[in-house]
């Protein structure tokens, strides 16, 4: 008998070891996903997004923090758009160049009144010892020489929306994009240059490089006027491609407010912030309510910092949560 166990033993061992060898590589960078008592859509998981990137290791809006965000299996990242003197969509969250940044004679300025090559002249990121994050087996792209260049000049830089998506196109992650300022034609221009020939309408599936035909990239606001004149654009002047794939999400302080307000539900859905002064059944009650009077309509949390925050929200029927601890996924 004794025998028989030392025999079974070291069977299981040595599945163990057969089953790691042949789990792929890739597998390292397969998506994370939250597990939920209950989905808004059941054909799909609750989306894994990423605040500002993986802000929790990296020095958020950051491109080491989006690439790291990638990293540890997010579905999504969340980032912020700025708007420059000479209209150059910027990733960067404040109206000012001030956070971790040292800007020479710029400090202090608001990004509107400076130009793009000015910011890119004069600022660097001062990154913290503890947002300093290893990023080097994303960029392992041998031959690759463009998207070595594009990483190794905008690693401490204010990204461009432009030289963001040409890194980003070469991974599998999704992008929420909030807009800051007022830019509908500027940054829906550079999301229309990821597919000039329209491939997308030929054959609407996972295209190279355009975030699978623009059905991985949102946009979300707390202004009504400028996602209204982001969904007329896509409707009008943009009909003709699929970037009318694109949902649009308002963002809402306040879910409370959202049960009875049907004003606030014209778009895909809404993002509202996590209520964590409130009980997990109150909570849960309102949730449901939400569900229960718009049904079809997405709904998205933030921003969700800790896991005890995380423990809450994971049974309740929500299409994605913005969090800034994006490996978590990792331990649900």
């Amino acid at each position: 008998m004794h025998t028989k166990k030392i025999i079974a033993g070291i069977f299981f061992i040595a599945l163990l070891i057969m089953l790691q060898l042949l789990l792929p590589l890739s597998s390292l960078n397969t998506p994370l996903r939250f597990i939920a008592t209950k989905f808004t859509h059941p054909e799909q998981k609750t989306w894994n997004i990423a605040h500002r990137g993986n802000e929790s290791e990296c020095l958020e809006n950051s491109l080491p923090a989006f690439i790291s965000a990638d990293l540890v299996g997010a579905d999504y990242i969340e980032l912020d758009l700025r708007l420059t003197k000479d209209n150059i969509p910027v990733i960067y969250h404040n109206s000012t160049l001030e956070s971790h940044l040292e800007c020479q004679d710029l400090q202090q300025q608001k990004i509107a009144k400076v130009t793009y090559e000015e910011i890119r002249q004069k600022c660097s990121y001062l990154i913290p010892a503890d947002k300093d994050c290893d990023i080097s087996a994303w960029t392992e792209q041998p031959g690759n020489h463009v998207l070595e260049d594009l990483i190794t000049t905008n690693k401490h830089k204010i990204l461009s929306f432009k030289d963001l998506l040409k890194i980003l196109k070469h991974s599998d992650i999704g992008i929420f994009i909030e807009l800051k300022d007022y830019m509908t034609h500027q940054f829906l221009n550079e999301l229309a240059h990821l597919d000039p020939d329209n491939q997308c309408l030929v054959n609407n599936q996972n295209q190279p490089y355009t975030f699978n035909c623009y059905k991985k990239i949102k946009i979300i606001s707390f202004s009504p006027n400028i996602l209204n004149d982001v969904q007329v654009l896509l409707n009008t002047k943009y009909k003709h491609t699929s970037l009318n794939n694109i949902e649009i999400f308002l963002l809402s302080g306040n879910v409370k407010g959202l049960i009875h307000e049907e004003n606030l539900w014209g778009f895909d859905g809404v993002a509202f912030n996590y209520p964590s002064n409130s009980e997990n059944q109150e909570i849960l009650t309102m949730m449901n309510e939400l569900e229960s009077r718009y049904p079809k309509k997405k709904k998205i949390v933030w921003t969700i910092q800790n896991t005890k925050e995380l423990d809450q929200v994971e049974n309740l029927p929500l299409d994605g949560i913005i969090n800034g601890i994006p490996r978590a996924g990792a331990l649900k």
